[in-house]
């Protein structure tokens, strides 16, 4: 995946070369394969320049978790069996379960619960965002404690906690999210460790054991 934008964007180089020695020697197929180059460097540098952004984004937040204390799991980059997406980061520790959605964003924000708007320098003015991260952070965490009750994992009277963790200083909320948690990275660790839960030892052990096959990047600190 890493590499899939800049594989994009050089087909679409190498098809601009050859149309522009067709033009330059007179052949017509020339403009269409210029033509047809375009589209894919486009393509390539814009995606992957949001791809590489939110890359970091989530390094930020994989290096914060690691400054939690012993007992805790922390699966990153996980593609639960029949997702469409994948989940960023989940913990399962002593004080919970927790389903995190990073997010690197530049920009002003303004948060009205759900429903999330951007101040853009390009577009001049606020602009409502395309998807909701509260509403996906709360969909994966709805996703994976139906996935682990699946799995014969105890979650009796226990929720998975929804959070996004927003890579900025440069929020206002107009109303405070409901059901999920907005936080800076910055400040996870502290957020987790100074939550209560009736969490049993056993729920975590079967959380791991369900989880570890499906996760890009896991992390334990005895």
């Amino acid at each position: 995946m890493e590499y899939k934008h800049d594989t994009i964007m050089m087909s679409g180089v190498f098809l601009s070369f050859f149309g522009i020695l067709g033009i330059i020697y007179g052949n017509l197929l020339g403009i269409l394969l210029f033509l047809g180059g375009i589209y894919p460097i486009f393509y390539g540098y814009t995606n992957g320049k949001s791809w590489y952004k939110g890359y970091e984004g989530e390094k930020t937040v994989k290096k914060s978790l690691k400054k939690l204390n012993g007992g805790y799991h922390i699966f990153n980059d996980v593609k639960l069996p029949g997702s469409w997406g994948n989940i960023d980061h989940i913990v399962v520790g002593p004080t919970g379960i927790f389903v995190i959605e990073s997010k690197n964003l530049g920009g002003l924000h303004i948060v009205d619960g759900d429903n999330w708007s951007a101040k853009y320098k390009e577009y001049g003015g606020f602009k409502k965002s395309y998807k909701s991260p509260g509403k996906q952070t709360k969909a994966n965490a709805a996703q994976l404690r139906k996935y682990l009750i699946k799995n014969d994992v105890n979650m009796k009277d226990l929720w998975v906690k929804s959070m996004v963790a927003l890579n900025s200083m440069h929020v206002i909320r107009k109303y405070d999210p409901k059901d999920y948690e907005l936080i800076h990275p910055d400040y996870l660790v502290e957020f987790i460790h100074q939550r209560k839960s009736n969490i049993k030892e056993r729920t975590i052990n079967e959380s791991f054991y369900v989880l570890r096959g499906f996760c890009d990047n896991y992390f334990y600190k005895e």
